[in-house]
């Protein structure tokens, strides 16, 4: 009986498909990531093992697996050196369907695992771990340290014997034995904890969940929970336990202000500000948040600098300063564009820069602006009231500056925002920020900078209201970015002029820098300290969601989004297959910009473009393509060669008739949820002869949604010959109508291109 090693050199385009076989033991290595293992009746004597440190998923179904290790294994095998990824970031998503009963589970590292069998014993010896399946018993080691654990579904039992271990319960558990020091488990609204036995020291038990009844036996013990006193049972030798639920304080708030930025209210002020230590949040998907810091002007409402984390459901938990806990659960959403920092400045008694930084994708942004006043009652400001009665303006990636008028004299106003991509998926409500009132700047003999600007890539020009008495040095110049570091100057050349008024800084080459807003700060002669800002944009647009219908014999259209406005050029040649400069037949964006080449002109607009293209004249071929070359408003754009997109084959009656025509067709679409997008299960009128991959697949929206880049992984199993499965990976489409072009080869051997619409309900 024989071991199977699975390897990314087993995967055809992403996936590998197992069944029908008997194995002693297989082991899954880690150089197959984002890639997927199918085990269907399959028999594994002895062991499953998946190593960790990447993400990767494994369907098990139909099958026998007595024991399942996630980690290292001491078997020499295959391994990807070249793989150096922190395993506490990732790990194998394992699904289990109708999978006979697991005996053991050990896991060293990170783990996901769901479906509907069930697990005998489950052992942790360290990582992170989200269950989403039936399980006895679980055991966390008693040399694991700081283990997240998320239990979405029944655990009869858990052994945890861990020092700082996580527990979030969303399920239910039955009994809880915590046995090491310093454990903190939080039962979500709506699950359950039966029994639980507190034996080590500084452990706590919170939320808004039920836990029926607790015995506690260690020092320390904290419970946060809504449990009968009579159901409270504490040991005579446990020190310092504190019980008691807060009746006084709640969370009134949780508003997301921008990305890594939370803002809670409490309905009173705490007797002194919350400190860092006195805050968590959790994921109920998985790993804590971390948060960063914490302030407060009145020690009500509270500002959270946290990391960047993905959509999901979070809880936040505070211990206030009598020692109780609160929690409440809030959405974290970011499937959207966002902004890593949105500032404002008033810069007149009627007018206001609101400078928005680190943009993630194009779209537009709607702000609103709520008028202060004494008298005004709290108003909730929601999406649709700032989309239908506030102000749009398209914004691109990276940094952007909006410009606000027609502000009331002497008048202060909160301001509230909501981002929008160009396919409509939109973020909750961001404020209120506040745009105070207008300080009029005194005029006097000091220094000043007239003028700030980067006026070619990497060349720094500033110019002052008068000249400079004294000598300044390049040292003396600070160019600050959003994020309060400097720029480095380090190697650059340095210029004064001969009237002493004018600086030129022109660093090396090779530096590079984002589009964004910087400060530019200089010591003076004199001991001052002159400030300025100045815009750099020399990013080229930024182009999602490019797709070409070819929709009659002699037209295409051309359809994709644009983070700015400007102008296009585009033409039709014969690729070469060379992709070398001076040998490839693919224009140079020079050549275009100075007429070398032939091209039509037309406007770039901000947001979604559709070009109607002529192609009579055109003896099309398979190297056909479509070369554009987009142009932003102050002349960016991307060096080298243009973009370029192969021109799809007709689908349409040909001339000489239907006597060459291939009949494969699919017969029907069905459409589910995968573990990792939407997947797409085609039937075909006849069997299958060759496959198909991700260069081969194109996904058009009929509704009007932004479909953009995606990843598939396909599967063709071996016992059904004319059906595939496409699932997306990280896409879940959204309701409406869409339509699949598959470009493969009949069982002739003949090129076809299959096309077929079908709706997601």
């Amino acid at each position: 009986m024989n071991d199977l090693t699975i390897t990314k050199n087993d995967l055809v385009d992403g996936v590998v498909t197992v069944s029908n076989r008997i194995y002693k033991n297989i082991y899954i290595d880690s150089s197959i990531d984002m890639g997927k293992v199918v085990l269907e009746n399959v028999e594994i004597k002895e062991k499953l093992i998946l190593e960790d440190g990447i993400q990767y998923q494994v369907n098990i179904k139909d099958s026998t697996v007595p024991y399942v290790k996630v980690g290292k294994d001491g078997v020499t095998r295959y391994r990807n050196t070249l793989l150096d990824i922190d395993k506490n970031i990732s790990g194998p998503t394992l699904y289990l369907e109708n999978v006979k009963e697991v005996n053991k589970v050990d896991i060293n590292g990170n783990a996901s695992i769901l479906g509907d069998s069930k697990i005998s014993n489950l052992n942790l010896l360290n990582g992170t771990l989200v269950l989403n399946v039936h399980t006895e018993v679980m055991s966390i080691d008693k040399n694991s340290n700081n283990a997240d654990i998320t239990i979405n579904k029944t655990v009869d039992k858990v052994n945890d014997s861990g020092n700082n271990t996580i527990i979030g319960v969303n399920g239910s558990v039955n009994v809880v034995n915590s046995n090491g020091d310093k454990s903190s488990i939080y039962i979500k609204e709506g699950a359950t904890v039966g029994q639980a036995t507190i034996n080590g020291d500084s452990t706590k038990i919170m939320g808004n969940g039920i836990l029926s009844s607790v015995e506690i036996n260690g020092n320390n013990a904290g419970i946060y929970t809504d449990t009968s006193k009579d159901k409270i049972v504490i040991s005579e030798a446990a020190n310092n336990v504190f019980v008691g639920r807060e009746e006084k304080y709640e969370i009134s708030t949780i508003t997301l202000k921008q990305q890594g930025k939370i803002e809670f209210t409490l309905n009173e002020k705490t007797s002194r500000p919350i400190t860092l230590s006195e805050l968590s949040i959790v994921c109920h998907g998985g790993n804590t948040m971390s948060v960063f810091n914490v302030s407060t002007q009145d020690n009500q409402t509270y500002t959270l600098n946290t990391s960047y984390y993905k959509d999901n459901t979070y809880e936040l938990y505070i211990t206030l300063p009598n020692g109780k806990i609160i929690s409440k659960e809030f959405e974290y959403s970011y499937n959207h564009p966002t902004a890593s920092k949105v500032m404002l400045d008033r810069t007149s008694q009627t007018e206001a820069i609101m400078d928005v930084y680190g943009v993630d994708e194009g779209g537009y942004l709607y702000y609103k602006l709520v008028e202060k006043t004494k008298f005004r009652f709290n108003k909730n400001v929601d999406v649709e009231d700032i989309k239908e009665n506030g102000t749009k303006v398209s914004i691109k990636t990276e940094y952007n500056e909006i410009s606000i008028s027609d502000l009331k004299e002497n008048k202060e106003y909160d301001v509230y925002y909501v981002m929008e991509g160009f396919d409509g998926r939109t973020s909750p409500v961001y404020g209120p920020l506040e745009l105070g009132k207008y300080e009029e700047e005194t005029e006097g003999d000091e220094y000043k900078l007239v003028s700030a600007e980067e006026v070619v890539a990497n060349r720094f020009v500033f110019t002052f209201n008068k000249p400079v008495k004294g000598k300044l040095k390049l040292e003396d110049f600070s160019i600050i970015c959003p994020r309060e570091s400097a720029l480095t100057t380090k190697g650059a050349k340095f210029i004064v002029s001969s009237d002493k008024q004018t600086y030129t800084i022109i660093v090396p080459d090779n530096y590079g820098h984002k589009d964004n807003k910087y400060t530019v700060s200089v010591n003076m002669p004199d001991g001052t300290i002159v400030e300025g800002s100045f815009k750099s944009h020399f990013n080229p647009p930024a182009i999602t969601g490019d797709n070409i219908d070819h929709y009659s014999q002699n037209k295409i259209k051309f359809g994709f989004n644009s983070d700015e406005y400007g102008t296009l050029y585009y033409g039709v040649y014969e690729w070469n297959n060379s992709v070398f400069a001076g040998d490839s037949t693919t224009p140079m964006a020079e050549d275009v910009l100075s007429g070398k080449i032939a091209s039509t002109k037309v406007d770039l607009y901000s947001g979604y473009n559709e070009l109607d293209i002529d192609l009579s004249g055109y003896k099309l071929t398979n190297k056909s393509r479509l070369w554009v070359l987009f142009v932003d408003y102050d002349g960016n754009y991307r060096k080298g060669f243009v973009d370029h997109f192969k021109i799809p084959e007709f689908i349409g009656e040909p001339d000489g008739g239907e006597e060459d025509k291939s009949s494969l067709d699919i017969t029907n679409i069905e459409v589910s949820e995968g573990w990792m997008g939407t997947l797409l299960e085609l039937t075909f009128n006849e069997d299958l002869t060759s496959t198909f991959g991700k260069d081969d697949i194109k996904l058009q929206s009929l509704s009007g949604v932004n479909v953009g880049r995606f990843n598939v992984t396909t599967s063709f199993p071996s016992d059904k010959l004319n059906y595939a499965s496409i699932e997306l990976m990280g896409l879940f489409l959204e309701a409406g109508d869409y339509r699949i072009t598959i470009e493969t080869y009949d069982s002739k051997g003949n090129s076809v291109t299959i096309v077929k619409e079908f709706t997601v309900e």
